[in-house]
């Protein structure tokens, strides 16, 4: 017997589950979270790194809440949409594409159902907790001259439509 031969366990004791990798749910689970679907295809490391640049650029856009709004902050804000909404494409194609060519992976640890629910939730729920709800630039001011009345009352009725007023 050969060291090679020695180093091989095929006991039943240490199964080793592989699984086919289905392109569709790679595809929806990336769309769901960007990253989720690179952990689908057992590859934690370039899933850590695509969900850390989503949520990166989700705390930019809510950054930029927090300022007065300016043409530089509205220029930066959607260049942080593009590249949030390039990021979640990216996710979504290479996790379709990488789910292809692998076809079967071995199951880790981190490739269960619960675990993916849990870092949906983690990361749906808690991006929602970031925007900010004191918008100290963004307000409705009274204007005590007279001659600005009608442009007002056209710009109240419409925020009577806004959610919370």
């Amino acid at each position: 017997m050969t060291s090679i031969e020695q180093s091989e366990d095929t006991s039943p004791a240490a199964p080793v589950r592989e699984k086919r990798r289905r392109p569709i749910v790679a595809g929806l689970l990336s769309l769901l979270c960007p990253g989720l679907g690179q952990l689908y295809n057992a590859e934690p490391r370039r899933a850590l790194q695509i969900l850390g640049l989503y949520l990166l650029s989700i705390v930019f856009v809510c950054g930029l809440l927090l300022w007065p709004p300016t043409l530089i902050g509205l220029i930066a804000g959607l260049l942080a949409i593009v590249a949030s909404v390039a990021l979640n494409l990216y996710s979504i194609v290479a996790a379709v594409t990488t789910a292809r060519r692998i076809g079967v992976v071995r199951m880790t640890r981190l490739n269960h159902a619960w675990i993916y629910l849990v870092i949906i939730i983690v990361v749906r729920g808690g991006a929602g907790q970031l925007v900010p709800t004191d918008h100290s630039a963004w307000g409705m001011y009274g204007i005590p001259s007279s001659a600005m009345m009608p442009p007002l009352r056209i710009i109240t009725m419409w925020f009577s439509f806004w959610p919370g007023r």
